[in-house]
């Protein structure tokens, strides 16, 4: 399957997931001499065996093929998912491009974390007042700030498809649990650690376990 169609299936399924359609898109329970605080759901068991894709908000792409895009593509922005606001730009050069994402993200970046992960029972928040950014999408441009396409990155090939999103946390956050039913499941192991973190996409599966082979890839939006 062509890349661009591998990505066009990974952003629709996130949008059914963090908007209650299905992919594109937590609360520690506060105990203190004996009081739960509101908006908070049972301490995770299993929060302290998830595992974490923190990073420190610099990402440096090399683009597959990239080489053939110096002269189309100019500057990148990434854009939070949630206001569709370019929150933070790099140049491209020489196939790839570097950006970092804002250390503390404003407040009109910030978002409930059910807006993106759901507000279905089955998934359970360590702390429900988590607000989060995310970016899936970088959006380039040309010299003349002109739109000409998007980056992304994952794995796509015969067997796999990941896609990516990067998401700033608030503060340290589970997401765990499994929605749908049988062989038509969504499985939640999310672990979310203040500042900026890797989140990987399955077709079942949103998890913070770092996945090998992960590439950035162009798609031209003349095609």
């Amino acid at each position: 399957m062509d890349a661009r169609d591998h990505f066009k299936n990974g952003a629709d399924l996130k949008s059914q997931t963090s908007r209650g359609n299905f992919l594109r898109k937590s609360c520690f329970a506060l105990l203190a001499a004996g009081i739960v605080f509101s908006g908070c759901d049972k301490d995770d068991e299993n929060g302290d065996k998830l595992e974490t894709s923190v990073f420190d908000g610099t990402i440096t792409a090399a683009v597959e093929n990239g080489s053939a895009y110096n002269s189309t593509v100019s500057r990148v922005a990434a854009i939070e998912e949630n206001s569709v606001e370019e929150i933070a730009a790099g140049m491209y050069a020489n196939g790839g491009f570097t950006l970092t994402l804002p250390s503390t993200p404003n407040g009109n970046f910030l978002y409930g974390i059910e807006e993106t992960f759901g507000n279905e029972s089955d998934i359970k928040y360590s702390n429900k007042n988590a607000k989060i950014s995310v970016v899936v999408i970088f959006e380039a441009y040309d010299k003349d700030d002109e739109y000409v396409g998007e980056f992304y990155c994952g794995k796509f090939d015969a067997t796999t498809e990941i896609d990516v999103n990067f998401i700033y946390a608030d503060r340290d956050v589970t997401v765990t649990g499994s929605v749908g039913e049988k062989d038509d499941t969504m499985d939640y192991s999310v672990s979310l650690k203040k500042g900026w973190n890797m989140v990987y996409y399955t077709e079942n599966e949103v998890s913070t376990k770092e996945k090998t082979g992960m590439k950035w890839y162009f798609w031209d939006s003349e095609d």
